[in-house]
């Protein structure tokens, strides 16, 4: 299903100046720029000119892109927490120096997650030297539990899925001062941590060549915290490139917002394989970027999730469900049922130079990803 959006509008303001975050970001444990993989054998099977891949299967030792909020998040709350940075001066306090104060203190780190945020988190407060609580759904992977216990956190199981895992994580904050919530997404009363987040998910298009331009880009939401990065990156290119805004059609919560004119929230089903997309509220954060920003919303099912699964793996790319959900997009777009007015708006053409996030890769019992590259390395 696709849904032209209709609130679409043109830029204002200026480009966001995302140097700080990157210049963050290369002094974290294990930084490197991740990989944009050419795949011709796939763009032409798609009938595309190109189709290149923004590879984050390996991302400073996890297997998906969300570190970078966290880390960005965490660094930016502790220093507020801990008056590292009266008036908006610069710190050279550490991520390390900063997580010995806290731990002093007292402070936990917490978060709701369906598996990589709090994995990502988990990591972020080991580096830090701060105790962690991750809340996770029952329904979570029992190897993403495993992932995060591995990294000495606390796990807390949530009878019900990721949006009631968000409201407990709330609930600890309010009734424990010293417990900071690192959430990705927005509530009555919190929303600067969500926007760190937003900010910290700008590396991923930081990192791509400034050259290369794209005609298409898909983009998986969930509650929008990367779509909302995409949208501010692309915003002020020349040309700006098509966005697609990619959701599980069990949670389609960003389309049903663009198609109610204002942010609303669906029941989010627990039988998809997209479980890091199933959000059932977008955040309101990332709501103004998502919603101006995007061309077009699609809703896909399982079905073309384990097709994009299978043509990434034959391209030496090991994506996990969550992490196809871009590339299962645009197998929708070629099915013969697609409106034409959606077919004009996405514009997919022999001509077409597209772009896909694969945001996170496959479990292994390594917490890795197993891939043999087959794809073409840009740059």
């Amino acid at each position: 299903m696709f849904l032209p959006n209709p609130l679409r509008t043109r830029p204002s303001g200026a480009s966001p100046d995302t140097s700080a975050v990157l210049g963050f970001h290369t002094q974290l444990p294990e930084y490197a720029a991740t990989p944009l993989r050419e795949v011709p054998r796939l763009a032409r099977e798609l009938g595309l000119e190109r189709l290149f891949v923004k590879d984050e299967t390996s991302r400073l030792g996890l297997r998906a892109f969300k570190i970078l909020g966290c880390a960005w998040a965490v660094y930016q709350e502790l220093c507020r927490r801990l008056d590292e940075r009266p008036d908006g001066a610069p710190t050279t306090a550490t991520l390390s120096e900063l997580g010995q104060m806290a731990a002093a203190r007292g402070l936990r780190l917490v978060a709701a997650s369906s598996g990589n945020h709090g994995h990502a988190l988990a990591r972020v407060s080991a580096w830090a030297g701060v105790d962690c609580t991750i809340l996770l759904p029952l329904t979570a992977d029992h190897a993403k539990r495993s992932f995060i216990e591995a990294e000495g956190a606390e796990v807390r199981l949530v009878q019900g899925a990721y949006d009631v895992a968000i409201a407990q994580a709330a609930d600890l904050a309010v009734s424990d001062p010293r417990v900071v919530v690192i959430a990705d997404t927005t509530w009555e009363g919190y929303s600067q941590i969500p926007s760190d987040v937003l900010d910290g998910y700008s590396t991923v298009f930081a990192e791509l060549d400034q050259a290369l331009e794209f005609d298409i880009m898909a983009v998986q939401i969930g509650v929008g915290g990367l779509a909302a990065a995409a949208a501010r990156h692309c915003a002020f290119l020349t040309p700006r490139p098509t966005l697609i805004g990619v959701e599980p059609a069990t949670a389609a919560s960003s389309m049903a917002s663009a198609a109610a004119g204002h942010v609303v929230s669906v029941p989010a089903e627990e039988n998809t394989l997209l479980t890091g997309l199933n959000c059932g509220t977008p955040s309101r954060v990332a709501w103004p970027h998502v919603s101006s920003g995007f061309d077009l919303f699609a809703a896909i099912d399982d079905r073309l999730v384990i097709e994009a699964q299978r043509l990434l793996h034959e391209s030496g790319i090991e994506a996990g469900p969550s992490g196809a959900g871009g590339l299962a997009a645009l197998l929708a777009l070629r099915q013969g049922d697609v409106p034409p007015e959606v077919v004009d708006i996405a514009g997919l053409s022999g001509r077409t130079r597209t772009l896909v996030i694969v945001t996170d890769g496959v479990l292994t019992n390594h917490g890795h990803q197993q891939a043999t590259r087959t794809g073409q390395e840009v740059g």
